[in-house]
């Protein structure tokens, strides 16, 4: 039986009915997946003390919802197009869908007769997606980016995806303790407060962008947002990626853009093996 986080008892002066339904179907699949990193983010936002109005509160909510949703099907292997401008009723119904795929046989989830799949490609997965909810092929198609070719397979040979919820914070906490930054400033004080590793980055960003933003040395600027990341569910591979895009948000002025990448780049020669 699904009890839904005390948090919910606020939705009604957040969001619509469909809307509080979506995130309840989201909930649910989370709980499939024994997935609970999105609760402290969410209370945290929810327990923030400044003045922020019922549409700030909303936006940001929402926005942690979604980085979570990517996540977790990031975890699995499907990658969404673009999932915080998506249909979010849309992306609720392919991470339903991916949940029971772990769960379950192909088999047992749509009609084997009905299944006509051209080919191994994207395609295969975006058909049985189709199949197993409201959206057309093309819809589907049009919301994924790619898919791992081990989730192709899994499907093909009848067999559930493997539902691998890693253990995120711990690698977020090692990475960040790790470094050799000194761990003094906007963003220890900030993971201090939530306590906890493995966060949601872009919620953080839309709540204290500005902040970094206003930090007045470059150097120290740059070290706020490494640790941030470091700190964050972002995958080993994309630590470098991820801090291009920051610094692109938060950073004003091509040569500063191009100074602080300088830095980020003698950070990880010197420190990222």
């Amino acid at each position: 039986m699904l009890t839904l986080p005390n948090y919910f008892n606020l939705f009604s002066n957040l969001f619509s009915e469909d809307v509080i339904n979506s995130l309840v179907s989201v909930e649910k699949s989370f709980l499939q997946l024994n997935y609970e990193n999105h609760t402290d983010d969410i209370d945290f936002i929810l327990n923030d003390t400044r003045d922020l109005s019922n549409k700030d509160l909303a936006n940001l909510v929402m926005s942690c919802y979604r980085e979570h949703i990517n996540a977790v099907l990031s975890i699995q292997g499907i990658f969404l197009a673009d999932p915080f401008i998506a249909k979010l009723s849309s992306i609720v119904q392919i991470l339903a869908c991916v949940t029971l795929l772990g769960i379950l046989p192909v088999h047992e989830l749509v009609d084997s007769e009905n299944k006509e799949f051209e080919s191994s490609s994207d395609s295969y997965f975006a058909n049985i997606i189709s199949m197993m909810s409201n959206l057309s092929l093309i819809e589907v198609l049009d919301l994924i980016v790619s898919v791992n070719p081990d989730v192709i397979d899994y499907l093909h040979h009848d067999t559930p995806i493997p539902i691998v919820i890693n253990n995120i914070a711990i690698r977020a906490e090692e990475r960040f303790r790790s470094s050799t930054i000194t761990k003094t400033g906007l963003v220890p004080e900030l993971i201090k407060n939530i306590n906890k590793f493995g966060y949601g980055i872009k919620t953080l960003i839309m709540q204290y962008g500005e902040e970094l933003s206003n930090i007045e040395s470059l150097t120290d600027k740059v070290n706020q947002i490494i640790l941030l990341v470091l700190g964050s569910d972002t995958p080993d591979s994309f630590l470098r990626l991820t801090i291009s895009e920051i610094i692109e948000h938060i950073i004003d002025g091509a040569n500063n853009q191009i100074s602080a990448n300088i830095l980020v780049d003698k950070y990880f020669k010197d420190n990222i093996k």
